[in-house]
């Protein structure tokens, strides 16, 4: 690892073990149809036997080559639920209200600075 002199060192820390896998293809991107819905599988960190659905079913779409990668934290929602979240979010309030690390944050700033 190449970083500047000085530079702090740091790294990425999973919360949760609880997330998605999505298909990865060969150059980077993920796959989805047309409706640019993602091909993935809600799952636990490291769970073998979704990685290997997720797998079957790139192979049954056409997509073989790939890899499984793990978005931790993320959840699979409707367009309904995203039509929601998106309303909550115009209005100022946390758009998921069921993430946690968004609500952490949230109690963290009021203690912090009082709430509004």
């Amino acid at each position: 690892m190449n970083r500047p002199p000085g530079a702090p060192r740091t790294r990425v820390v999973d919360h949760t073990i609880y997330g998605v896998y999505v298909w990865q293809l060969p150059d980077g991107s993920y796959f989805a149809n047309d409706n640019n819905d993602f091909l993935s599988i809600s799952a636990v960190k490291g769970d073998i036997g979704k990685m290997a659905k997720l797998q079957r079913a790139a192979a049954y779409w056409g997509k073989p080559n790939g890899t499984p990668v793990f978005m931790a934290g993320n959840r699979k929602i409707t367009d309904e639920e995203f039509d929601h979240q998106w309303e909550r979010h115009l209005n100022g309030e946390l758009a998921d209200e069921y993430d946690v690390g968004a609500i952490i944050d949230e109690l963290r700033g009021q203690k912090q600075h009082g709430s509004n």
